[in-house]
């Protein structure tokens, strides 16, 4: 791939962000086309720490990941609290205007792929039971968030990416 809409992802003015559930392919996608990007850590455990995360992204990079969206998602289904308010999200989503690309595969595959990581050393088992139990939460309030909330609400343009062939394809 190497291009988004056929321009080369380095040449965008725009950080680009490969986002989705545990277990939806990121990083199958980022090793397979863009193999520089940048991991942005894993959960924050502190707001300050949150905070000094969301100056991250940098136009013309890609991340796996961004702890703003995250934080969304896990925050108050795994963690039960959302260290980052409504107001700073959205000043972080307009200052850094990033492109999203949404991995969104359908759920049971997310799950079969979550199972087959339980065993990896650098991956926490209770962690990844949670995220399997919550699969369908998850799924649901990732697709709030990245096909309703970010494109409607703060314009940002996500395309989304399904390995599998699935309906939910733009590249």
């Amino acid at each position: 791939m190497q291009r988004v809409n056929g321009t080369p992802y380095y040449l965008w003015d725009r950080p680009i962000i490969i986002e989705g559930a545990d277990g939806s392919g990121k990083s199958t996608l980022i090793k397979q086309q863009f193999p520089g990007a940048i991991h942005a850590g894993g959960p924050p455990k502190t707001s300050e720490e949150l905070l000094a995360r969301l100056d991250l992204p940098v136009p013309g990079n890609v991340y796996d990941r961004w702890t703003a969206i995250s934080e969304q998602i896990y925050g108050p289904i795994i963690h039960g609290r959302n260290l980052l308010s409504t107001w700073y999200f959205d000043q972080a989503i307009m200052d850094k205007r990033p492109m999203f690309i949404y991995c969104r595969p359908p759920t049971h595959v997310m799950k079969m792929n979550l199972k087959a990581q339980i065993e990896k050393p650098h991956k926490n088992p209770e962690f990844i039971e949670q995220v399997c139990m919550k699969a369908d939460e998850i799924r649901a309030a990732y697709d709030d968030l990245m096909l309703i909330d970010l494109p409607t609400r703060l314009g940002a343009f996500v395309l989304t990416y399904d390995y599998t062939g699935g309906i939910y394809n733009d590249i």
